[in-house]
């Protein structure tokens, strides 16, 4: 039976946390080119008229985050159209939350 002294533990987790922090760990994937808008009719109650209630899905991961709203013809603009979910500009204290740009992938 081999004996595992604590130097070669104290560098395999040295080892691990630098391979983590070097992989930046996404684990919702919000990096990812993976998100869309979708209108989402269960709470058009909630915005103006001239703006669509939307959530922002991704199809990959199965994830998706509600409560949002855009103009009508912003998210025109994005239908079908692919970003990432950290490259959303947001104006935060609303509620919906309202989209005011947003960055789309190549």
């Amino acid at each position: 039976m081999t004996i595992i002294n604590s130097k070669q533990i104290y560098l395999t987790l040295v080892a691990l946390i630098i391979g983590a922090s070097l992989t930046s760990c996404d684990f919702y994937r919000k990096k990812k080119c993976e998100w869309y808008m979708v209108p989402e009719p269960k709470h058009i109650s909630l915005v103006k008229p001239d703006w669509v209630s939307l959530c922002i899905r991704n199809y990959t991961s199965e994830k998706q985050v509600c409560f949002y709203q855009a103009k009508v013809d912003f998210a025109e603009k994005m239908d079908g159209v692919k970003f990432r979910f950290v490259d959303m500009k947001i104006k935060e204290g609303t509620h919906p939350r309202v989209i005011t740009d947003v960055k789309t992938c190549n």
